[in-house]
């Protein structure tokens, strides 16, 4: 599988809208989170990705208030900020599963501000991209890369501390986690983890 190495905005502006089409759970109570970690413990690659609500002000950050993890068909969002950060979550996070995306360990390094936390396996994919001198390292511009799909970025700045998510929150969650699932995927199909 051989990608292509750049890809400009107009290229990915022309590209139709891929979205995240499987099961999405949203976890908002501590007792769904066994539930939803039974079900993702049986993927051994999961997308990972976080939303904290927007700042405005310079120097100013919120905390994290969603976890989202993903495979090809299911996707889970962990609402932290309504719950906290379940002990059972924190388990999870440590176990030895691939946790794929972009920026992960800034990720990391929020989730830890809430609870001491070690999150490991984590790949970035920005960081595959660039020692395989793909120049276009966000998630957006990789999911176009490797799927010629274009994702959506319309509900990034809403706000992720609502006690109840939208529908295109919940779409736009989902799908960031899963795009950092069929990435890797197909980083995976090129021969980029073969190092």
């Amino acid at each position: 599988m051989k990608l292509k190495k750049s890809i400009s905005k107009d290229e990915i502006n022309e590209l139709p809208i891929g979205k995240f089409e499987g099961h999405t759970l949203v976890v908002s109570k501590p007792d769904e989170v066994s539930t939803a970690l039974e079900i993702l413990a049986q993927e051994p690659i999961l997308g990972f990705d976080t939303e904290s609500r927007p700042s405005f002000k310079k120097g100013k950050a919120w905390p994290v208030s969603l976890i989202q993890l993903a495979s090809a068909d299911i996707a889970c969002l962990f609402q932290i900020g309504n719950m906290g950060l379940h002990p059972e979550l924190i388990s999870f996070l440590a176990r030895p599963q691939v946790k794929a995306g972009v920026a992960v360990r800034d990720d990391a390094k929020a989730i830890a501000k809430i609870a001491p936390c070690e999150i490991t396996q984590l790949i970035d994919l920005a960081t595959i991209a660039k020692s395989n001198n793909i120049q276009n390292i966000s998630l957006r511009a990789l999911t176009a890369i490797t799927h010629g799909i274009r994702i959506s970025k319309s509900a990034k700045l809403s706000n992720w501390a609502n006690r109840q998510l939208s529908e295109a929150q919940i779409s736009y969650a989902a799908t960031d986690a899963w795009a950092g699932y069929i990435v890797y995927k197909s980083f995976e199909a090129a021969g980029f983890l073969d190092t």
